[in-house]
Protein backbone atom coordinates (compact mmCIF):
# COMPACT_ATOMS: atom_id res chain seq x y z
CA UNK A 1 0.00 0.00 0.00
CA UNK A 2 0.95 3.68 -0.75
CA UNK A 3 0.18 4.88 2.90
CA UNK A 4 1.30 3.10 5.94
CA UNK A 5 -1.17 0.76 7.39
CA UNK A 6 0.31 1.28 10.93
CA UNK A 7 -1.74 2.72 13.79
CA UNK A 8 -0.13 5.49 16.13
CA UNK A 9 2.29 4.38 18.96
CA UNK A 10 3.16 0.93 16.82
CA UNK A 11 7.11 2.03 16.93
CA UNK A 12 6.97 2.08 20.82
CA UNK A 13 5.85 -1.06 20.84
CA UNK A 14 8.83 -2.93 18.79
CA UNK A 15 11.96 -0.77 19.92
CA UNK A 16 13.06 -1.42 23.58
CA UNK A 17 12.57 0.77 26.02
CA UNK A 18 16.48 2.06 26.51
CA UNK A 19 19.28 2.75 23.71
CA UNK A 20 21.17 -0.44 23.40
CA UNK A 21 24.52 -0.57 25.47
CA UNK A 22 26.48 -2.54 22.68
CA UNK A 23 26.98 -2.26 19.07
CA UNK A 24 24.76 -4.23 16.79
CA UNK A 25 25.94 -6.20 13.60
CA UNK A 26 24.69 -4.40 10.39
CA UNK A 27 22.69 -7.11 9.35
CA UNK A 28 20.42 -6.82 12.62
CA UNK A 29 19.96 -3.03 11.92
CA UNK A 30 18.70 -3.47 8.41
CA UNK A 31 16.68 -6.17 9.29
CA UNK A 32 14.80 -4.05 11.83
CA UNK A 33 15.27 -0.81 8.96
CA UNK A 34 12.82 -3.70 7.44
CA UNK A 35 10.77 -5.10 9.77
CA UNK A 36 10.18 -2.08 11.85
CA UNK A 37 10.67 1.64 9.86
CA UNK A 38 9.53 0.32 5.99
CA UNK A 39 6.70 -0.17 7.18
CA UNK A 40 5.61 3.00 9.07
CA UNK A 41 6.77 5.01 5.66
CA UNK A 42 4.20 6.24 3.25
CA UNK A 43 5.26 6.10 -0.32
CA UNK A 44 5.33 9.58 -0.97
CA UNK A 45 7.45 8.40 -4.09
CA UNK A 46 4.56 6.37 -5.38
CA UNK A 47 3.17 7.54 -8.63
CA UNK A 48 -0.80 6.31 -6.68
CA UNK A 49 0.18 8.71 -3.77
CA UNK A 50 -2.20 11.75 -4.80
CA UNK A 51 -2.00 13.53 -0.89
CA UNK A 52 -0.79 16.23 0.40
CA UNK A 53 2.07 17.29 -2.18
CA UNK A 54 3.77 15.77 -4.62
CA UNK A 55 6.92 14.06 -4.95
CA UNK A 56 9.16 15.53 -2.73
CA UNK A 57 12.34 14.28 -4.54
CA UNK A 58 13.67 16.38 -7.44
CA UNK A 59 17.29 14.98 -9.70
CA UNK A 60 18.70 18.44 -8.06
CA UNK A 61 17.68 17.34 -4.68
CA UNK A 62 18.73 13.55 -5.16
CA UNK A 63 22.39 14.89 -6.16
CA UNK A 64 22.63 17.67 -3.87
CA UNK A 65 21.79 14.51 -0.58
CA UNK A 66 24.46 11.98 -3.04
CA UNK A 67 26.93 14.90 -2.83
CA UNK A 68 26.86 16.01 0.81
CA UNK A 69 26.51 12.67 1.90
CA UNK A 70 29.91 11.72 -0.28
CA UNK A 71 31.74 15.03 1.16
CA UNK A 72 30.59 13.45 4.71
CA UNK A 73 31.20 17.31 5.85
CA UNK A 74 31.36 18.06 10.21
CA UNK A 75 29.75 21.37 9.38
CA UNK A 76 29.41 22.75 13.03
CA UNK A 77 32.23 25.08 13.59
CA UNK A 78 34.44 27.17 11.03
CA UNK A 79 37.36 25.38 11.68
CA UNK A 80 35.96 21.69 11.20
CA UNK A 81 35.14 23.13 7.94
CA UNK A 82 35.33 26.45 6.48
CA UNK A 83 33.75 25.85 3.49
CA UNK A 84 30.73 24.56 4.40
CA UNK A 85 30.19 27.67 7.09
CA UNK A 86 31.05 29.95 4.77
CA UNK A 87 28.75 28.90 1.78
CA UNK A 88 25.85 28.58 5.09
CA UNK A 89 26.86 32.24 5.84
CA UNK A 90 26.71 33.31 2.17
CA UNK A 91 23.79 31.02 1.59
CA UNK A 92 21.56 32.42 4.17
CA UNK A 93 22.21 36.07 2.72
CA UNK A 94 21.30 35.22 -0.34
CA UNK A 95 17.86 34.14 1.52
CA UNK A 96 17.66 37.13 3.50
CA UNK A 97 17.92 38.85 0.56
CA UNK A 98 15.25 37.10 -1.35
CA UNK A 99 12.79 37.86 1.59
CA UNK A 100 13.91 41.68 2.15
CA UNK A 101 14.75 41.00 5.21
CA UNK A 102 16.53 43.64 7.40
CA UNK A 103 20.44 43.68 7.15
CA UNK A 104 20.66 42.86 10.18
CA UNK A 105 19.49 39.29 9.39
CA UNK A 106 22.46 38.92 7.11
CA UNK A 107 26.10 37.37 8.45
CA UNK A 108 27.88 39.37 5.60
CA UNK A 109 26.90 42.69 7.95
CA UNK A 110 28.75 41.26 10.98
CA UNK A 111 25.40 40.07 12.71
CA UNK A 112 24.11 36.87 10.88
CA UNK A 113 21.02 35.21 11.83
Amino acid sequence: PVRSQVEPGYLQKRLPKFAPNDPEPIETILEDIHNDIIPGLSHWQSPNHYAYYQCTTSIAGVLGEALAAGLNVVGFHWISSPAATELESIVMDWLANMLNLPKSFTFSEGQGG
